[in-house]
């Protein structure tokens, strides 16, 4: 626009400044008559600070808390309704109606706003003709939509609490089993402690292994006794032929008998038990009483024999040694025989412990990490369940950030609305006044 152009105008609008101010004039007294008309209008807001993302904690998350855990239920992003869609809900709308029975719903809708603003604060603004009621939706809704938000966060939590809680029974029957697996292998193996069985049976067998030695020292002192004794009874051909007699003797034989038997089973209790056991002090006494009575047949044998040999002092020396080498003799061959089979099942029963001790180790493998899942979904559950006693506040708010009836503003104002109405004014002025000069200019050109 030249300045030829501009000046023209602005003569235009100065001709027709009765008619721009006029219009002027019937716009301000138009919102005047508005603003005087019109009941007045309050916006109470209250906000509500809301964090970008939810809390997390669904049992997707709990995977590195319980390794090996229950298939459990996750909750998106994807399927987590969003903020403004909660919003625009009738969750909300619902809950204010509920807690203030006066509200309209149908009008609530019309009437409250919200929004997030840049400072990701959800700002709700309630427009009413009182400003007290005003506030009260305001705060109201700010609760309501609080509430519905930390029941939104608690959903997948208290989803992961209640398969917890359904998950430790089988935590629990899974421990048992392997408690039980356990016990039933030691009872089949007949050993309920390893180490204790291994060190019993190494005992017996360093007590076996002493008595062996203890045999072999026997065996070879009776050897040479016997030796000495078959010397002297070649000197006197007498002592033979009662040796011989006395070997004939059937009651003599059965008290041998008798030794050798108590001498095996002495033998099998020195395995386990001590000299000082009541067992063992039994069958020693028992010993003592049936070799006595093999001495006793045997003196009553050289006595019969007596009368016919004439038995002297020596003679009756070299009997008693006949019959105690008779009586070591005749039981080192059971003896040794009991004692070696016994070994034989110890060594065989040493060997499987290692083997035992491995399968051991995976039963009680299995034991601990049986034990160790059942405390970490205890453990889980009892946190989580503290967690949502607490409650789980996704949002938050404060005194300051609710509405008040002092803070609520009038809308519209009677100086926006004067000022809106002398903008409009003006231009409606402004294009009157032109148009009537362009009007004007064409009746002079063509006055036909």
């Amino acid at each position: 626009m030249g300045p030829e152009s501009l000046s023209a105008l602005l003569g235009a609008l100065y001709r027709r400044r009765l008619t721009v101010l006029l219009v002027l004039a019937g716009s301000l007294g138009a919102g005047w008559l508005y603003m005087a008309k019109t009941p007045q209008i309050y916006k109470a807001e209250a906000k509500l600070f809301v964090p970008s993302e939810a809390p997390r904690l669904s049992l997707a998350s709990e995977t590195a808390n319980v390794p090996g855990g229950p298939i459990v239920p996750t909750f998106s992003e994807d399927v987590r309704i969003g903020i403004m869609g909660l919003m625009n809900s009738g969750a909300v709308f619902e809950r204010i109606a509920e807690r203030i029975p006066e509200v309209n719903p149908a009008n609530l809708r019309k009437n409250l706003v919200g929004d997030v603003d840049a400072s990701q604060q959800m700002v709700i603004a309630v427009y009413d003709p009182d400003p007290e009621f005003a506030a009260r939706v305001a705060n109201e809704a700010i609760r309501a939509f609080s509430d519905l938000m930390n029941e939104m966060a608690e959903r997948a939590p208290l989803n992961t609490l209640e398969v917890l809680r359904q998950e430790i029974p089988r935590a629990r029957k899974r421990l048992a089993a392997a408690e039980a697996a356990r016990a039933a292998w030691l009872q089949e193996i007949g050993a309920p402690d390893l180490d204790a069985e291994q060190s019993l049976l190494l005992d017996a067998r360093t007590r076996i292994q002493d008595q062996l030695l203890q045999l072999e020292q026997e065996e070879a002192s009776s050897a040479e006794k016997r030796a000495e004794l078959e010397r002297q009874l070649a000197e006197r051909p007498e002592l033979e032929r009662r040796s011989e007699t006395l070997q004939r003797n059937e009651a003599y034989e059965k008290a041998l008998q008798q030794v050798t038997q108590v001498q095996t089973e002495l033998a099998e209790l020195r395995i386990k038990y001590t000299d000082e056991h009541p067992q063992v002090k039994a069958r020693l006494a028992e010993l003592a009483v049936a070799e006595d009575l093999v001495r006793t047949e045997a003196e009553q044998e050289m006595l019969h024999a007596s009368t016919q040999l004439a038995p002297d002092q020596l003679a009756q020396s070299i009997t008693q040694q006949l019959v105690d080498v008779e009586l070591s003799a005749r039981t080192v061959a059971p003896r040794r025989q009991v004692l070696e089979a016994r070994l034989a099942e110890i060594e065989a029963r040493l060997a499987e412990i290692p083997g035992w001790r491995q399968r051991q180790e995976e039963l009680e493998l299995d034991i601990q990490e049986a034990r160790d899942y059942l405390d970490r979904v205890t453990q889980r559950e009892e946190e989580l369940a503290l967690t949502l006693e607490r409650g789980l506040e996704f949002t938050y708010f404060d005194d300051s950030r609710l509405a008040t009836a002092d803070k609520a503003k009038p809308v519209p104002t009677l100086a926006g609305v004067l000022l809106f109405c002398g903008v409009l004014g003006l231009a409606a002025g402004f294009s009157l006044a032109v148009g009537m000069e362009l009007l004007a200019a064409m009746r002079r050109n063509r006055p036909w």
